[in-house]
């Protein structure tokens, strides 16, 4: 009798044993499976590991400067082209890193100080301005150094390969348009943006002035849509209140569209986008920005892949 006591308990105590065993794999398994999934590789950068976890904080960060739609709520990239955006980031670092230059508190400053002189802003009147917005000082400054080390890439790697030649200037004179346009009739330009944000609008409005074309213009999250010369009279009703009034070169107010999105209307002068007038110094800028801006784009979308051998892996 004593004997089978022991022997039920000695079964007892096994199954006890091999099931804390099972369990204890099972939790080491879940754990394990767990941290593969939130470290999954989701791209190589000559031949480093990009983790999803690197990824998700990185758009965290962004989204916290601005600089990535707000209406976009998940923080893990939804689709390859989002992939793409964020790595780029993590390319302007690095070669931000090998081309040697770091981006100092003093460009910042200055920065900040241009940004404030060309939205009429009183010096040192930024950080009231952003706290309107809701926006810290500390948060515009990151967006700030990742602008500026964009910005000084796409410029290191691109200036060199941008030439215009003084037959092209001839050309592009020859063919200036002489049209001249009904004194009764306006140019209209739409800017359209999912964020209110009047130091971006304020920014793409200078862009389109220095190139003259919508099309050299387009961002991320920013729209440029040239609706052409147009007879007032013509307008739908809530179109023409809001341009009453404008003359040229000035703009709307920001508008909150039905849509959702903010728009802001632009009133541009007669001869836009004409190279009639300009001198030949003004027009080889004109064509010297226009290739910047192609070459700059497929820097953007080709060139600093390629130099850093990404590879997105979709699994």
């Amino acid at each position: 009798m004593s004997s089978f006591k022991i022997s039920y308990s000695r079964f007892y105590k096994t199954a006890y044993l091999v099931i804390s065993f099972f369990c204890l794999s099972f939790l080491l398994t879940f754990s394990f499976v767990s941290a593969e999934v939130l470290d999954k590789i989701v791209a190589t950068v000559n031949g480093e590991p990009i983790s999803l976890s690197e990824i998700t904080e990185l758009k965290k960060s962004l989204k916290a400067e601005n600089l990535i739609s707000k209406g976009d709520q998940n923080a893990t990239a939804k689709t390859t082209e989002d992939l793409k955006d964020l790595i780029t980031v993590i390319l302007f670092n690095r070669e931000a890193s090998r081309l040697g230059f770091q981006v100092t508190d003093q460009d910042v400053s200055d920065y900040i100080k241009r940004v404030e002189e060309g939205n009429g802003i009183s010096p040192g009147g930024m950080e009231a301005a952003l706290k309107e917005q809701g926006v810290s000082m500390d948060i515009y400054k990151a967006k700030v150094t990742r602008e500026i080390i964009k910005s000084r890439v796409i410029a290191l790697n691109v200036r060199s390969k941008v030439q215009v030649t003084d037959s092209e200037v001839s050309e592009k004179m020859g063919n200036a348009s002489s049209n001249e346009v009904d004194s009764s009739k306006i140019h209209i330009i739409k800017f359209s943006s999912a964020e209110n944000d009047q130091f971006k609008f304020k920014a793409i409005k200078d862009k389109l002035l220095s190139t003259g074309s919508c099309e050299l213009v387009q961002e991320k999250n920013m729209s440029c849509l040239d609706l052409g010369i147009v007879e007032p009279k013509d307008l739908k009703e809530d179109l023409a209140a809001i341009i009453e009034g404008l003359s040229e070169d000035e703009e709307s107010d920001i508008i909150n569209e039905e849509n959702g999105n903010f728009s802001m209307y632009f009133r541009v002068k007669s001869n836009f986008g004409s190279s009639k007038g300009l001198t030949f110094e003004k027009i080889k800028d004109q064509i010297y920005q226009e290739k910047f801006l192609k070459e700059a784009e497929k820097f953007l979308k080709s060139d600093l892949f390629e130099k850093y051998q990404v590879e997105i892996i979709n699994k």
